[in-house]
């Protein structure tokens, strides 16, 4: 883990794939290099319950951030991100998943202590998908396709409850 004296300003997005910070719960923060760390201080926390990391229960990946929900897995992208895909892997080396929490906990373990596996693709419907990839030299990169990004996501919650607000009063 590492303390961050600027906190959030570290995790402005990046032009490349790098995940250079990644930030656990909003509360953690961990260099680029301790991924496999990030990620299993995340999934520790979850299994003992934290609340430190439950109560914001989310990883955040450089220019993305994925979401852990009752049910399922949520990921969005920072402003501006430009989607786009992942290198060639072979197929043998790509872990494929659903949003489902179950399947994405497990599958996030499997990645991180598996070094076999090169890429974890997590699906989230219509054709929206999260790419993790591990490079030889120990780097975790991201890339998205078609992913909502963090503020088009929340304007459209704040419309909705606009809306609901609205007609409830009438």
């Amino acid at each position: 883990m590492t303390s961050f004296p600027d906190g959030p300003q570290k995790m402005q997005p990046k032009p490349n794939s790098y995940v250079q910070v990644l930030q656990i719960s909003g509360l953690e923060f961990f260099e680029g290099n301790d991924w496999k760390g990030a990620i299993g201080y995340f999934l520790m926390g979850v299994a003992k319950q934290d609340i430190k990391v439950l109560c914001k229960s989310k990883i955040n990946f450089g220019e993305v951030q994925l979401y852990r929900n009752d049910d399922h897995y949520t990921a969005l992208t920072f402003e501006g991100q430009v989607n786009s895909h992942p290198p060639k892997i072979a197929k043998d080396e790509i872990l494929e998943s659903t949003n489902g929490v179950a399947e994405v906990d497990r599958n996030l373990l499997l990645f991180i202590h598996d070094d076999t596996l090169k890429m974890l693709v997590i699906h989230f419907g219509n054709a929206k998908r999260l790419y993790l990839w591990k490079e030889d030299c120990g780097e975790l990169h991201v890339r998205t396709f078609g992913l909502e990004s963090l503020s088009d996501y929340f304007n459209r919650g704040v419309e909705q409850s606009v809306r609901n607000t609205l007609y409830t009063q009438e």
